[in-house]
Formats: structure tokens, C-alpha cells, sequence
């Protein structure tokens, strides 16, 4: 303040007013400097992420190194000894955790089975219905990421994985009990892969090590190699080359495909019987396969791959592959979140139980919003109880999810217990003009329409020239028959409507049915 009186008083005369210049520019320059390091900070935590994760894998490829000259991997004593860089990128020791059958005894190409496996068990602090289990893990590598605490499970067999961010987790046995939000990045090596390294007989292997990050709404396009074994006669693939037999067990996340050669090769199951010479699953021939598409979301998901040769040898690989949010990563000092779970829903903030219809804001109009370090807690009853407790929502989890920047976010049901959020798009940002009114449409399709506002307004008939208002938290639906409410062309939420507002006039017209076009009136 005293600054700001000295500027004004060096105003007030002529000689003073190239000090106020000075002085505005200083202080235009100062927030530049707070809000760039603010937004650069969690730009530096994910270009540190990707180190570590290239870390971990140059110590994957060690101790299969180690492997191919002893015919065992090392023990954990000697992990130190032969891993480039034992340490992650914050200066922390990595932990590996061999499977103790391969560190001695049998020879690794003698060995079918291992005792270790590995868990993804996504949003569910408990675990209790993972959903992925790799089998048959030869080895584990562990950072304990950005936190600095280790909360994965070193000292078991079965290494349990969640979702970035998840509140609450502290597995691992030792040191202090601190359970945090969820931040280690756990990689393996499955039996199968150390094996084709080794050279054990079959000599067909997948030779990509990891699949390399995407970016929501970004394009992504990577293919997975094999090489080795007795390779098929070239097929009908688009290329000259000798190809393998392929199949996927995964159907990725919406924006995403897997191809071999252009057709789909996502199955349920992918299995070979050598008795009756019979697969299993969806397999196509071609050179490699190809992740490709634009995601939507983002996630992280586990990826079995499984490559046949023609002397009915089989490799496969679990890749796991994490979608992060958009460069330049937007931060609000606050969001907005709205319940979109279908039905009503118990939401615990501050302490108090709320009871939110679906539809509705669940932080109060906007006055109560989630900040930094607060969490809303998300339950199965709907009568103020607050029981059952099935989802929460951190405010990092709100950053990773407001793909489109606009300070609000939605909780959406998937199958329970696995509930999440994901952007909504019924929901209203901060400072909306139009919140208090809604978003008026006018019909200018120059005929009458059948339509629906859910919730709100059955199926009526919608006048030539006529607008309806579209609420915060309301869908606009039309049907192209007379009558009932059948054979729907169009569905919009709140804030699809709001994009067309380019003057905050706040109303729009809907001009082809058939197309669902909308424009700015």
C-alpha cells in the first residue's frame, strides 16, 4: 500500500508520472512471474513423471541384461549394482521387486510360472474387484513418485496399482503409516517377455519396452513390434512383408483403436489351442499393429498384447498406457461440481451431508467450491445419510478432469463401485451470465418440433418461432416424428447450447433439425 501511495503522489506532478509507468509496468511484470510459475509447476511434476518412467525402464532393461548372461535375474542386493540409475528423478532409491523363484534355482527358459502378479485396481482404495491381473510377473520396479512416500506394497506378491491421485493409499509395510493421494509409478517385465530376451526356444518376442504417453485430444499413433520365430507367408495386408498373428484383449477408451493392418483386433479373450489348432479371441495377420485414434478422457488402462508365429509359438505383453491432460495444463484457483449420477445422490462437503438431485450443483450455487486440499465425497444412499461411500473428488482429480478449462467438473456413474468424473457437460462455469435465466432457443427450423428438457418438460410440440429456455443442468432433446417423442435427432446439454452464445446475449436458435444445427440469434 505504501508502494501504490508513493505512485499516486508521484502522479499528481509531472515529474512523476514516467515513475508511474515504471512502476505499473513492475508490477504487470510481478503477476506474470506468480501466474507463470503457478501454471509451470505441474508442467515440471509431468516432465518428471516421464523421466522416472524412462528410468525404471533403463533398469527393466538391465536386469534383463543381466538375465541373457546369468540365466537368473538378480537379487535385490545386486539390483543397485547393475541398474544405470538406482535412484528416480527426486533422488530416491527405486525399488525392485524380483520373483524369488528367478533369482536361483531353475534356469529361466526351465521356468513357466511365477508366483508374482500384478493388480490394477483403478479407483477402489480396497481392491476388492481388481480390474486387470497380470500373471506371471518376473519382476516389479517401483518409484514412490512425487510425494516422496513408497505406498505400494514391496514385501508381497501380488503388487496392487490405482489410479494417479487416489486418496487414501499407503500399502507398503514398512516406515511411517501415511496414507496419501496415490502418486508411485510401478513398471514389470512378465515371464514370457524375459524369456524371449533370454533366447528360450521360441524366439519370438514383442520388442517394444513401453508405450509412450498420450495427450487427451491429442493424436496418438504408435505401433508394437515383434520380431523373431517363423514368420506367416505375407496375407492380404496393405504391405509386401511376411507377417505374425495378432490379438489385443482390451477395447480401449472412446478415441482410441487398436488396428492390425486396419482392422480391428480388440477381443475379450485371445488364446491358441495347439491340440486343435483352434484361436480364441480376434486375431488378424500383418507386420506389426497400431495404436492410434484421438482420447477422450483422461485414464489409465492395461493393454495384453499377444503375437502367434507361424510354428505356433506365442509372446505376450501387458502395456499399460496413461492419457495425461493437455500441455499447459490449466489450473482454477476453485471448481464447480454437479451431480450427473442419473438419480439422487448423498455428497458430503464440509463436513454436512447434502442430498443432490441429479442435475443439481453440489457445491451450493457456486458459493462453496472445491479448492486446494479439499475433498467431496460422493455415497450410495440418497436420504442423508451419507452411507456407503463409493467416490470421491479431490481438487487434483478436478485439474486432470476439466479437459475444456472451464472450472467445472461432474460426477457421471460408470459400473459401480467404479464410479469417477469425467467432464461435464451439464455443468455451469464460474461467472456464467446466463446462469440465472438459461440459455433461450428459438425454433427457426420453420416447422413445428417435438422436444423434451430433462429434467422438466415431456414431449411437447415446439412452435415455428417459438423459444424455450434451457436451464444449467437441463438436456434439449428433439424427434423428428409428429406425436411421440421417437426416432431422436437431437440431444444438448446446457453448456453445448452456451457455446453457440458468442455474444452472451444468452439465446441462440436451433436452424436444421435433421443436422442439429445450432447458431448465435
Amino acid at each position: 500500500m505504501k508502494f501504490i501511495s508513493n505512485l499516486k503522489r508521484a502522479a499528481s506532478n509531472k515529474d512523476g508520472v514516467a515513475l508511474l509507468h515504471l512502476g505499473i509496468i513492475l508490477m504487470i511484470i510481478g503477476l506474470l512471474i506468480v501466474f507463470g510459475i503457478k501454471a509451470l509447476g505441474p508442467l515440471l511434476q509431468r516432465e518428471k513423471h516421464i523421466d522416472t518412467k524412462d528410468i525404471i525402464n533403463a533398469g527393466i532393461d538391465a536386469v534383463a541384461g543381466f538375465a541373457v548372461t546369468n540365466g537368473r535375474i538378480p537379487t535385490v542386493a545386486e539390483f543397485a549394482n547393475i541398474a544405470r540409475n538406482p535412484k528416480d528423478i527426486w533422488g530416491n532409491d527405486l525399488v525392485y521387486i524380483p520373483d524369488p523363484g528367478l533369482t536361483s534355482g531353475d534356469p529361466i527358459c526351465d521356468r513357466n510360472t511365477t508366483d508374482t502378479h500384478v493388480q490394477n485396481c483403478g479407483g477402489d482404495a480396497s481392491c476388492a474387484s481388481p480390474s486387470a491381473i497380470i500373471d506371471n510377473v518376473a519382476f516389479v520396479i517401483v518409484s514412490g513418485g512425487d510425494n516422496f512416500n513408497m505406498q505400494t506394497n514391496v514385501a508381497s506378491s501380488t503388487i496392487n496399482t490405482y489410479d494417479y491421485d487416489l486418496i487414501g493409499i499407503d500399502d507398503y509395510a514398512s516406515g511411517l503409516n501415511r496414507p496419501e493421494n496415490y502418486s508411485d509409478i510401478v513398471l514389470w517385465m512378465e515371464l514370457s517377455e524375459l524369456k524371449a530376451r533370454v533366447g528360450c526356444g521360441t524366439g519370438i518376442k514383442i520388442i517394444n519396452s513401453s508405450l509412450p504417453y498420450g495427450v487427451v485430444t491429442n493424436a496418438y499413433n504408435v505401433f508394437v513390434y515383434a520380431e523373431g520365430g517363423v514368420l506367416f507367408a505375407d496375407g492380404a495386408d496393405s504391405d509386401p512383408d511376411e507377417d505374425y498373428r495378432w490379438c489385443v484383449q482390451e477395447d480401449p477408451q472412446a478415441g482410441l483403436n487398436i488396428l492390425c493392418d486396419g482392422n480391428l483386433v480388440s477381443s475379450v479373450s485371445c488364446s491358441w489351442d495347439e491340440v486343435t489348432s483352434t484361436e480364441t479371441g480376434t486375431w488378424q495377420s500383418c507386420t506389426s499393429i497400431q495404436v492410434s485414434g484421438t482420447p477422450t478422457q483422461v485414464s489409465t488402462m492395461y493393454i495384453p498384447v499377444y503375437v502367434r508365429d507361424d510354428d505356433n509359438n506365442i509372446a505376450n505383453k501387458t502395456f499399460p498406457l496413461s492419457i495425461i491432460p493437455l500441455p499447459g495444463l490449466h489450473i482454477c484457483t476453485e471448481y464447480r461440481v454437479w451431480n450427473s449420477m442419473g438419480n439422487k445422490k448423498d455428497f458430503m462437503l464440509d463436513g454436512a451431508c447434502l442430498q443432490v438431485n441429479d442435475g443439481d450443483e453440489v457445491t451450493t450455487d457456486g458459493t462453496r467450491t472445491l479448492s486446494q486440499n479439499e475433498v467431496i465425497y460422493q455415497y450410495g444412499t440418497s436420504n442423508g445419510n451419507c452411507n456407503n461411500q463409493q467416490l470421491l473428488a479431490t481438487y487434483n482429480q478436478a485439474i486432470l478432469t476439466d479437459i475444456n478449462a472451464d472450472c467445472c467438473i461432474g460426477f457421471t456413474p460408470n459400473d459401480p463401485p467404479d464410479y469417477t468424473i469425467f467432464e461435464d457437460s451439464n455443468c455451469v462455469a464460474a461467472g456464467d451470465p446466463c446462469e440465472a435465466t438459461g440459455i433461450n432457443v428459438l425454433n427457426s427450423t420453420g416447422s413445428n418440433v417435438r422436444f423434451k428438457i430433462q429434467p422438466g418438460v415431456n414431449c411437447s410440440d415446439w412452435g415455428s418461432g417459438v423459444g424455450n429456455s434451457v436451464n444449467a443442468g437441463n438436456t434439449l432433446k428433439t424427434y423428428g416424428t409428429s406425436g411421440a417423442c421417437n426416432s431422436q435427432t437431437c440431444s444438448k446439454g446446457y453448456t453445448d447450447l452456451r457455446s453457440y452464445d458468442i455474444d452472451n446475449g444468452c439465446d441462440i436458435e436451433i436452424t436444421n433439425l435433421g443436422s442439429c444445427s445450432f447458431s448465435d440469434n
